[in-house]
């Protein structure tokens, strides 16, 4: 998974000097660095802003309603038989009807869809996405016949977006939410990071809480955080899906419940890509448990002229920013990328055995998180036709799209199938998909929570989406203060339209107000920033970049409260904390940050957590402090840097190639904060006694 949003591509700007990153009235007034934006970003916000009004208009056009398929072969996934001639009603959402033509009634006032010659299948199901890029990914998926994806790494705005999904105030496939993903080392924005088995136990009661669906560890995670884990899940009957972490085994995974394994990981090892030595097969067999291969994550590591070739032919390129493409191959390589091929080997040879021992498999791709030469929905429909390349029979492929994936999530109730009662999710297509699952190419319409898309409403809204992403010139034109203006207006249309609209663009938003305060336009900044921190009040960057905007407009007053807001969501913000340092905010310290700071940090050390006692020593007067910070048993930190702002204390320690950020708040003796690092982070607890650093020992 790869954030891809806010990449800055060799464009050329349309930013003059005078406006640019780094001589912008922020810059000036905040004494930070300008967010280093370019027309490129401008691009994604215009594209953004463009398909999110169409998948707006969209929401307001296809709404649920009465329907039946008159005459229509109903391809039953629990037994692979197809019924010809039925008819299937839909109200209220579901299948309320399913029989011969001869014997269901369709109500008055129904839409009739002619189904004859043509097969009614299940929605389908990606087990494996992350929305994390654009709105397209929902109409993408929707055009695929995608109904259903459970999204692998939750956030709060990701329940919001469930819960207008479902209620068909936002058009999309029906989610289901893995909580923030749960691991040992920090992974950019990712992840929560735990640190101890009191930690982790208390972000699975945290996230069962907050109502999401699922608990997912990832590839850090020692045992006895693992443990712990499951200790707590099963205290609060939520199940735990994800990796399997590096340091568990295949049998431990297993034998404790996880539902389901991803990637394929835990039957070879990730870090060294040698097959685990477990009997894999035999422990598979018979077990509770759910492969997702996510196969087609191959495509991230094609060859340059394979790419070339599928972007020059393939029409699902169409819905791909230009901008994106060109990332793609300046990436790519002249040869397949080895690593991913050999991955894909492994999984094949791994899918191909436990294929032999009738093993559950669903259906995932990875995408939506900002992998190359991934487009979300046709991903799907590659997924299903690479497992059947492998062996796996259509109908089990169809299955392992449908109603295993309803088994793995405890949802057979309701949705996977064509019965009564179920979730309306359905495809029409006009080939048999038993006898290929490359029929499924050939679409005569998509049915998702009985609200009916027919072909034509698909290639329109399809055609839409491409012309966005077809023509960067056209959609920014020569005049950026125009430019912004209008995605201005677009932004403020969005939060007329109420929350649903603006679902997932937290980034957009943030995007766009540092561009109004690059261009010297801090009212309209401050204008857009405010509907991002109303919309995602838990976005520490969404307030800190407010905070900048007010500071443009010369208010430290309002400054102060959007920075201190994002602090207090993530004391580590760098922003809010080059904000807070700034001339306009600084505030003197309510401590002498002279004196002597003993706390404790749990670092990972060889696969386990070890408790190390610190020792930081400051001398100093009139804010040029100095000092020295000392471990047990290791070499001297180098100190980089110490700024004290109120009750805040930064310090910045180097050793060799590692870079430590502790970020304290002082309250009389008592010492608490956080630290992070590229090889891990945690809470810090600790005393501070004022006074010249003495000579004596650790504490």
């Amino acid at each position: 998974m790869k954030r891809a949003f806010g990449i800055v591509l060799c464009l050329a700007s349309l930013l003059t000097p005078a406006s640019g990153s780094s001589g912008g009235l922020a810059a000036e007034t905040a004494g930070e660095e300008g967010p280093g934006l370019t027309s490129a970003d401008l691009v994604r916000v215009l594209q953004d802003n463009a398909v999110t009004r169409i998948l707006q208009d969209a929401t307001a056009r296809y709404r649920p309603r009465s329907a039946a398929f008159v005459d229509v072969s109903v391809v039953s996934v629990h037994d692979g038989m197809i019924r010809e001639h039925q008819t299937v009603v839909v109200e209220n959402g579901l299948f309320t009807a399913v029989g011969s033509v001869r014997d269901v009634r369709i109500p008055r006032g129904a839409l009739r869809i002619n189904g004859q010659g043509h097969f009614l299948v299940p929605g389908l199901t990606d087990m494996h996405v992350h929305s994390m890029v654009s709105n397209s990914q929902k109409l993408l998926n929707l055009a695929n016949g995608v109904t259903t994806v459970r999204e692998m790494d939750g956030f709060p705005y990701l329940l919001r977006e469930r819960r207008a999904i479902r209620e068909n105030r936002l058009l999309g496939p029906t989610m289901y939410v893995a909580g923030t993903i749960l691991a040992a080392m920090p992974m950019e924005d990712y992840a929560r990071v735990v640190t101890s088995p009191e930690e982790a136990r208390a972000a699975v009661t945290e996230q069962k809480r907050d109502g999401y669906d699922f608990i997912k560890v990832h590839n850090i995670l020692p045992v006895e955080l693992y443990r712990a884990v499951f200790e707590e899940a099963r205290r609060q009957s939520i199940e735990v899906v994800g990796h399997i972490p590096h340091d568990v085994r295949l049998e431990e995974a297993i034998r404790q419940g996880q539902r389901t394994l991803e990637h394929v990981k835990g039957y070879y090892d990730d870090r060294t890509l040698k097959m685990t030595t477990e009997d894999y097969v035999g422990l598979t067999k018979d077990a509770q448990v759910w492969n997702c291969p996510t196969l087609y994550t191959r495509r991230s590591g094609i060859a340059r002229s394979e790419l070339e070739q599928l972007i020059a032919t393939s029409d699902e390129m169409r819905y791909v920013p230009a901008a994106d493409k060109l990332r793609w191959l300046e990436e790519a390589k002249d040869v397949p990328d080895a690593t991913t091929e050999t991955i894909y080997e492994r999984s094949a040879a791994v899918f191909r055995e436990l294929l032999a021992i009738r093993a559950r498999f669903l259906t995932g791709t990875d995408s939506g998180g900002g992998y190359r030469n991934h487009v979300p929905g046709y991903a799907l429909q590659h997924e299903l036709e690479t497992m059947e390349s492998l062996g796996m029979p259509a109908i089990d492929v169809l299955r392992s799209s449908t109603i295993e994936a309803a088994a793995a999530m405890h949802r057979v109730r309701e949705f996977g199938s064509i019965d009564v009662g179920m979730r309306a999710d359905c495809v029409l297509a006009s080939k048999n998909p038993l006898e290929t699952v490359a029929n499924l190419r050939q679409k005569k319409g998509v049915m998702v929570r009985g609200i009916w898309m027919p072909p034509e409403a698909i290639s329109e809204m399809l055609s839409s989406v491409a012309r966005v992403y077809a023509d960067d010139d056209r959609l920014v034109g020569t005049d950026l203060p125009t430019a912004l203006r209008s995605a201005v207006r677009d932004a403020k249309r969005l939060e007329g339209g109420g929350f649903a609209a603006l679902v997932g663009r937290e980034a957009t938003l943030v995007t766009l107000g540092d561009l109004l305060i690059d261009a010297k336009m801090p009212r309209d900044a401050v204008d857009v920033l405010r509907i991002a921190a109303t919309a995602f009040p838990e976005s520490a960057p969404a307030n800190a970049a407010l905070g900048a905007a007010w500071l443009a407009r010369r208010d430290a007053r309002e400054a102060s409260a959007a920075v201190e807001r994002s602090l207090a969501i993530d004391p580590g913000n760098d922003r809010a904390r080059r904000l807070l340092e700034s001339a306009p905010l600084r505030a003197p310290p309510s401590f002498d940050p002279v004196g002597v700071y003993a706390f404790e940090v749990r670092m990972l050390v060889s696969g386990v957590f070890k408790v190390i006692p610190l020792r930081l020593e400051v001398t100093g007067t009139s804010g040029r402090y100095s000092g020295r910070m000392l471990a047990e048993a290791v070499p001297e930190f180098a100190l980089e840097g110490m700024t004290a702002v109120g009750n805040r204390f930064w310090v910045t320690a180097v050793r060799g190639q590692n870079r430590v950020k502790f970020r304290l708040v002082v309250s009389g003796s008592r010492v608490t904060g956080s630290w992070s690092a590229e090889f891990g982070a945690g809470n810090v607890a600790g005393t501070r006694s004022g006074g010249p650093p003495g000579t004596a020992g650790i504490s």
